[in-house]
């Protein structure tokens, strides 16, 4: 059956039936069970799907009534998600984050899915890398009511990147958003969310000095709007290295 299924004609894969058998671990691996899904690019140092719990992450809570809890409503993967319900006063937000050892400096991603059940003002997820001297931080956000999505460049201004369709907030699905930062050259790669993908090659990421202990720093932030405790599920929280 020269070329079938699309393999070459000397490939050592072969039909048995009308099934053919697995050639694609990361395939395999996505149809037992692991978060890594979506994308699937780079090497995974770190994932939670938040099966065992919050242990695992840090929150950073501000506001009356901020909380971030275990949900069992409509997680993306296995049983549980993050419930972050952000503040209604003064400065209202909700974030899980975590922080790992100091990396091997290349392109390194973060991935998380988000699933809001209210309006909000934006998410954001931040990537950063510090070396006892230095900051070093990607930062992407997506604005609710205008629809905008945006990063943060090194002068601190936050630049748009496109205008997507706006988030339902009635049997919302996931969204899936991923930022990919070169620490090496401290420059930008690529975002993605959902199908969209946006190439930032040779986009400088923004820096500035700070004395924290040297570490990566990865998470998502929920800032709600003045007056409301906003909430949103947030599922598969992914860390990768090695990012083509």
């Amino acid at each position: 059956m020269p070329g079938e299924h699309g393999l070459a004609d000397w490939s050592s894969i072969k039909r048995a039936g009308p099934q053919f058998t697995m050639q694609d671990l990361a395939e395999l691996a996505a149809r037992l069970g692991s978060p890594v899904t979506f994308n699937r690019l780079g090497y995974v140092i770190e994932m939670d799907s938040f099966e065992d719990g919050l242990s695992r992450v840090f929150t950073d809570l501000s506001g009356t009534g901020a909380a971030v809890q275990l949900s069992r409503t409509a997680p993306r993967t296995g049983t549980y998600s993050a419930l972050l319900r952000s503040g209604s006063t003064p400065t209202p937000w909700a974030q899980i984050f975590k922080h790992l050892a100091y990396p091997y400096l290349g392109r390194i991603g973060l991935e998380v899915s988000v699933r809001p059940t209210s309006a909000f003002n934006f998410v954001q997820l931040h990537l950063v890398v510090f070396d006892g001297t230095t900051r070093y931080q990607g930062i992407l956000r997506y604005y609710y009511a205008t629809s905008l999505l945006r990063y943060l460049n090194s002068g601190a201004s936050y630049v748009t990147i496109d205008t997507l369709p706006q988030w339902p907030t009635a049997l919302p699905p996931y969204h899936t958003l991923k930022l990919v930062v070169d620490f090496a050259t401290a420059k930008h790669v690529r975002v993605i969310v959902d199908n969209e993908v946006y190439l930032l090659d040779g986009v400088a990421i923004n820096s500035g000095a700070s004395a924290e202990a040297a570490k990566l720093f990865g998470g998502v932030l929920l800032e709600g709007r003045s007056g409301v405790n906003d909430e949103m599920l947030a599922d598969d929280m992914i860390i990768t290295v090695n990012e083509p």
